[in-house]
């Protein structure tokens, strides 16, 4: 009942996911099915062969193939928000993150400003677990050793904010992959585990 409530609260991301499904279809190489243990948050992660950036949809996630953690913990972060946002999502994190991708792109390279500086992404980030590197976010930060802690932390210079380099969640914590399915795209044979 409360997972059928669900899909029906994120009904536009969910259609628009599936829409998406079908015209990526023969381009996706790899399936993951995902339950998060603590929220009970089911997704399906599309690895999809040639695309440019991640699309998230509710339960829906489309990433280009070969992506790294980083990448899928952002992208889990803005199924988080999909989750919370339901109807609100398309208009209150989609629109805004794809014209901060698309046509402040220019602007952002122009300036230095990261895409992950964006709130957007910022919260999807945070949702997702995910640490950036000073360089992913173009900050200016310094290194610094504590002795009583006897740890490494970053102070970024502009804001005062103290960064631990050591307290990274590992990876996909309480998260358990249910199938995981591969197919490879030139001769269409297909494997799972």
């Amino acid at each position: 009942m409360k997972r059928t409530l669900l899909f029906i609260w994120q009904l536009p991301q969910h259609l628009l996911g599936m829409v998406l499904r079908v015209v990526f279809a023969r381009r996706i190489t790899t399936t993951i099915h995902m339950r998060d243990a603590s929220t009970g948050l089911d997704s399906r992660i599309y690895a999809i062969d040639g695309l440019r950036g991640g699309i998230s949809l509710g339960e829906f996630i489309m990433v280009p193939r070969g992506s790294g953690e980083k990448y899928l913990r952002h992208e889990i972060g803005h199924s988080y928000q999909s989750r919370w946002l339901g109807p609100l999502y398309l208009v209150l994190i989609g629109i805004p993150s794809i014209l901060w991708s698309t046509l402040c792109g220019p602007l952002r390279r122009r300036f230095g400003w990261s895409y992950f500086a964006f709130p957007t992404e910022r919260w999807a980030d945070h949702l997702g677990r995910v640490r950036r590197t000073p360089e992913e976010l173009n900050d200016q930060f310094v290194q610094i050793y504590n002795p009583r802690m006897k740890r490494y932390a970053k102070i970024n210079k502009t804001r005062g904010v103290i960064v631990d380099v050591k307290s990274d969640p590992g990876p996909f914590e309480g998260i358990r992959i249910i199938r995981r399915t591969e197919r490879d795209v030139h001769n269409g044979k297909t494997k799972r585990s």
